[in-house]
């Protein structure tokens, strides 16, 4: 399994590395570019995720309904549960998976800064035949050394990734685009009910977000070398131009998202998707609790043209009555 791991992730790191610094002269330019080629490698994964996501928020009241049904049953709760993930798309496995290789990767980063901190050239992986071997400075950006800890440099590094974690929650919980839309439910007491049980795990996830994640990544970057904060910092930076980024999109795409959603329900009364969720106010505005089980009209981008075919419906019927 090690030489797997040495193969398939220590190898191409450590290539990547000696590659980016052959070309910047600088160890610190070359980490991070390193996160920067990682996040734009993983960028699928983790566009995936947001999906899987949405795609959770808006289905929830409908998967409510599954586990009070079968809150005796556990077994077969869970293969209810995971039949609907299955039969609108939703695959939570790009969040592990994606989870799974960025520790992966740190890891084996990790590894590597320490080594070139260290000195220990016998204990770096091999280069590739077309890389060409070049000593590593312990300089970064001309000031720093990588060798070594924060508190060396008043704790900065972590600080500054704490925030921007702090920032990257608040875009997602506070900061983001604002979506509505009315709510279809069958009864304000199981409305109420809903709100209640999501309202909580809501809190739960925006508490952790806003202030346990910063917390953890602080206390996590004060006890490793200024190498290994400069890929965090950078990560870190480009998670939050990637949830901006993921969050201003779909805001204003939301209404291909929700034709998806949509045509995978087979309690669509027809084949067209337009015809399935009803879209109050445009595309960019969206709640994350509409009842997709609820066939109902969509008004959209389409909304001019849809009114137009109604109102010739109308006249044609009332033309009908008259000529009777």
């Amino acid at each position: 399994m090690s030489g797997l791991y040495s193969t398939f992730v220590k190898e191409p790191l450590f290539n990547l590395i000696q590659l980016l610094y052959n070309l910047t002269g600088d160890t610190g330019w070359s980490i991070v570019l390193v996160a920067v080629i990682i996040n734009l490698a993983l960028f699928p994964l983790f566009a995936k995720s947001f999906i899987n996501g949405q795609k959770t928020r808006l289905l929830q009241p409908d998967l409510k309904k599954i586990q009070k049904k079968y809150k005796d049953n556990p077994q077969v709760m869970y293969a209810k549960t995971r039949e609907f993930y299955k039969k609108h798309g939703i695959k939570n496995g790009a969040t592990f998976l994606t989870l799974i290789v960025q520790i992966l990767l740190l890891l084996g980063l990790y590894t590597i800064i320490r080594n070139i901190v260290n000195g220990d050239v016998d204990k770096l992986p091999e280069l590739y035949s077309w890389v060409n071997g070049e000593q590593f400075n312990h300089t970064a950006f001309g000031f720093l050394d990588i060798r070594k800890l924060p508190k060396e440099y008043k704790y900065i590094l972590p600080v500054i990734t704490a925030v921007l974690a702090y920032f990257q929650g608040m875009f997602t919980f506070k900061w983001g685009p604002k979506k509505k839309i009315d709510a279809i439910v069958d009864s304000r007491k199981d409305k109420k009910k809903e709100e209640g049980i999501a309202g909580q795990l809501q809190k739960s996830m925006q508490f952790q977000s806003l202030y346990i994640l910063p917390i953890f990544f602080f206390f996590i970057n004060v006890s490793l070398v200024t190498g290994v904060n400069i890929y965090f910092l950078t990560s870190t930076s480009i998670g939050v131009i990637r949830q901006i980024a993921l969050s201003l999109y779909y805001s204003s795409h939301i209404d291909k998202l929700l034709e998806e959603v949509a045509d995978s329900d087979p309690t669509s009364r027809d084949k067209n998707t337009s015809n399935n969720i009803d879209m109050t106010a445009d595309p960019s505005q969206i709640t994350s609790r509409p009842n997709i089980t609820k066939v109902i009209d969509v008004k959209a981008k389409k909304k001019t043209t849809s009114k137009s075919k109604s109102k010739n419906k109308k006249g044609n019927k009332k033309g009908m009555k008259k000529k009777k």
